[in-house]
C-alpha cells in the first residue's frame, strides 16, 4: 500500500513537494522518507531546494506512470521476491544454478504461475522496458516485407501492436501463455489493430503457430540456458517454412573489456532463471544446434540488436 501511494504521488508531482506532504499522503514516516528522498536527490533522481522541497528531474519522470515510464521495472526490482534472489548471488556463483529456486523453493516460472500478482509485476516491468525499445527496433528493420508475423512469448503484445500499426497489410499472432488476457486485448484495441491480431494462448516448448513469414522472439531466449533455448528454437524451426525468417531481439554482449550494461543484466539472469545474455559466438552455437543460420545482426538505437536467421534443412 505504501509503495502504491508513493508511486501515485510521484506520478502527480508537478513543481515542488515537501517530504512532509508526501509522508501524509503515503503513510510513510516523515523523517525516514525525507532521508530517502535526500539520498535520491544526491543521485539526481530528485532535486532538493534550500526550503526542503523536492523537485522532479528527468530521472524522476521515468518513475511516473504513463508513456515512457520505467515505474513497472523499478517496482519489480524493489519487491522482496526479486531482491532476495539477487542477495543470494554467492549460491549461483558456487553452483552455477539460479538462486531463485534456492530462495523460493521452486523455479521462477512455477513461482509466477502460482502468484498472479508477481506475474502482473513482471509483465508490467517488461512492458515498461518495451516502451523505450519499440521505436528503435521498428526503425532499424524493414518489417513491411512480411504478410504474417508471430510474436512468440510476446507478453502483452506491445511490440507486435506497434509493428502491425506501422504495416497495415500485415496480420499478426500473439503467442504466449496468457496471450488473451485483458492487458493484451487493451493494447491491441488502443493501437487499433485488434482485428488484425489473433491472440493465441500456448506454451512455446510444445508448439507455435505454423506457416508465418516471420517469427519474433524479443527478450525470450535470454531467459533460458542453452539446452532450453535450443529446445524453443527447434519448436520454431518445426513451424517455419524454408522461406520464413527468425528474428531474435536481444542484447549481444561485446567482446573483451568493453563496458556493457548487458554484462550486469547477465548476472541477474544467472540468479533469476539460469538464463544468460549471449555474445555473437554464443548465439551462433545455439542457432546451429537448433538448425538455423544467422544471416545478419542489426544494431538498434537501444541496447537490443535484431538477430536475423533462416532455417537450414
Amino acid at each position: 500500500m505504501l509503495q502504491q501511494s508513493l508511486k501515485s504521488q510521484i506520478s502527480l508531482m508537478k513543481g515542488q513537494k515537501a517530504a512532509g506532504k508526501l509522508h501524509r499522503w503515503s503513510g510513510a514516516h516523515s523523517r525516514a522518507l525525507y532521508r530517502v528522498m535526500r539520498a535520491l536527490s544526491s543521485l539526481g533522481i530528485f532535486s532538493e531546494d534550500e526550503a526542503g522541497n523536492f523537485h522532479m528531474t528527468q530521472l524522476a519522470r521515468l518513475l511516473r506512470t504513463g508513456t515512457d515510464s520505467l515505474a513497472g521495472y523499478a517496482i519489480m526490482v524493489g519487491e522482496p521476491w526479486s531482491w532476495s534472489v539477487e542477495g543470494d548471488l554467492l549460491y549461483s556463483v558456487k553452483t552455477g544454478k539460479p538462486a531463485f529456486k534456492h530462495v523460493h523453493g521452486m523455479d521462477v516460472h512455477d513461482y509466477m504461475n502460482l502468484n498472479m500478482e508477481v506475474t502482473k509485476q513482471f509483465n508490467e516491468a517488461m512492458t515498461s522496458f518495451s516502451s523505450h525499445e519499440l521505436e528503435p527496433v521498428i526503425n532499424a528493420y524493414d518489417f513491411s516485407q512480411f504478410k504474417t508475423v508471430v510474436d512468440v512469448g510476446g507478453g502483452h503484445g506491445a511490440l507486435l501492436a506497434e509493428i502491425l500499426k506501422s504495416n497495415t497489410q500485415m496480420q499478426g499472432k500473439l503467442f504466449d501463455l496468457r496471450a488473451a488476457d485483458e492487458a493484451a486485448i487493451s493494447i491491441m484495441e488502443r493501437q487499433g489493430v485488434k482485428n488484425r491480431c489473433e491472440l493465441i494462448p500456448g506454451n512455446f516448448f510444445d508448439s507455435v503457430p505454423k506457416g508465418a513469414d516471420a517469427y519474433i522472439l524479443k527478450r525470450v531466449i535470454h531467459d533460458w540456458d542453452d539446452d532450453n533455448a535450443v529446445a524453443i528454437l527447434k519448436v520454431c524451426h518445426k513451424a517455419m517454412s524454408a522461406k520464413s525468417n527468425l528474428l531474435i531481439i536481444e542484447r549481444v554482449i561485446p567482446k573483451g573489456n568493453e563496458p556493457s550494461f548487458g554484462k550486469l543484466v547477465d548476472i541477474s539472469m544467472l540468479t533469476l532463471s539460469g538464463g544468460l545474455e549471449r555474445s555473437e559466438s554464443e548465439f551462433g552455437m545455439i542457432f546451429e544446434r537448433a538448425g538455423f543460420k544467422i544471416t545478419n545482426i542489426i544494431p538498434t538505437m537501444c541496447p537490443l540488436s535484431i538477430i536475423e536467421a533462416m532455417p537450414v534443412y
